[in-house]
């Protein structure tokens, strides 16, 4: 008797068993199988993808799934996805903090798959990834649907993507004089905001006239590509110390921070506008805003500069015939002293 419950118990293992491996949980799936491959062995169509896309990027990583296709990782924090041909296929930021895993369209459980052919017949499935116990697809009319691991319908999100050639003519202006090295990769309107994103990783924001509203630089560290920085503060840096170059820029607190190769560190508005400088030591006159330069030649010409400082936003400039120049911030005269 007891031989025989044994062999029950034991069967009815068997059983479980063999049901477990032939019906594994979504969770134990391995969506995607992405390998590192060498960069000269991405398709052309991918190649030209990105150079038209992303001019100022460089591609720092690429992988390729043999199911799936190409995933190929930015130096300015995209990631861009391509299927076997090379054709675009999906693009994230890796700074949103999502941690998504793509998957095969042919591994989306039934569930979904018959609820979308039942629900949007007339759509196809354009990307699929599993993303905290959930999966995102991505249909082609830019709907964006969410199941649980079971392929339970969760929600739905209406696409708010805008072509780009669509924007507004003033946010393509301001984009075209601002950041004319960066080109648009993706534009939504959102609650009557404009979310355009750039791809140095910048965002910006604008209202739904096409003013200006504010940006978010995606870096984690703030630091920012001096070539992407407004071409007004360029164009101020290249008049006013034509010597210098820029050393490093960030972006904090919608105040851009530059510091030029002289030791001056330099602050605009987010328009590019100039605030001030925040620099008390000596500065070597070679180094003064040329409008500074140039009063003095103009005011002062059998003069020469003996000291030179830059203290709260004020230029204190010592000739060396006993006069003392005082110039604001953009080097405009104020006053003059005689000691």
């Amino acid at each position: 008797m007891k031989l025989n419950k044994w062999l029950g118990a034991l069967a009815l293992a068997s059983v479980l068993i063999s049901c477990t491996e032939e019906n594994p949980t979504p969770s134990s799936q391995s969506p995607s199988d992405y390998q590192t491959i060498e960069l000269n062995s991405l398709p052309a169509p991918v190649k030209n993808h990105v150079d038209s896309n992303f001019p100022s990027s460089e591609i720092a990583e690429a992988k390729k799934d043999v199911n799936l296709g190409y995933e190929v990782l930015l130096d300015m924090g995209w990631e861009l996805y391509y299927d076997l041909n090379g054709n675009h296929l999906h693009t994230e930021a890796l700074s949103s903090g999502d941690d998504d895993t793509p998957v095969p369209v042919s591994s989306l459980p039934a569930a979904i798959t018959t609820y979308i052919s039942q629900n949007y017949p007339g759509e196809t499935i354009a990307w699929a990834e599993m993303d905290d116990d959930e999966y995102e697809v991505y249909l082609s009319d830019g709907t964006e649907l969410y199941f649980d691991l079971n392929g339970m319908f969760l929600y739905a999100e209406q696409d708010d993507d805008i072509d780009p050639a669509n924007l507004p003519a003033t946010i393509l202006t301001y984009i075209t004089q601002n950041y004319p090295n960066d080109s648009i990769v993706e534009a939504e309107l959102d609650d009557d905001i404009y979310e355009v994103y750039l791809s140095s990783g910048i965002e910006l924001y604008f209202d739904i006239n096409g003013v200006f509203l504010g940006m978010d630089d995606d870096d984690d560290d703030d630091d920012i590509d001096p070539a992407n920085l407004p071409a007004a503060i360029i164009t101020y840096i290249n008049q006013n110390y034509p010597n210098d170059s820029i050393v490093e820029a960030e972006l904090d607190d919608d105040i851009y921070e530059v510091y030029l190769s002289n030791g001056l560190e330099l602050y605009f508005d987010i328009n590019g506008n100039f605030i001030g400088t925040d620099d008390d030591d000596d500065i070597d006159p070679a180094n003064l805003p040329a409008a500074i330069i140039t009063y003095i030649n103009q005011n002062y010409p059998n003069a020469t500069i003996e000291e030179a400082e830059f203290e709260d936003n004020i230029y204190e400039i010592e000739l060396d015939n006993d006069w003392t120049l005082y110039f604001d911030a953009n080097g405009v005269f104020l006053y003059a002293e005689q000691d």
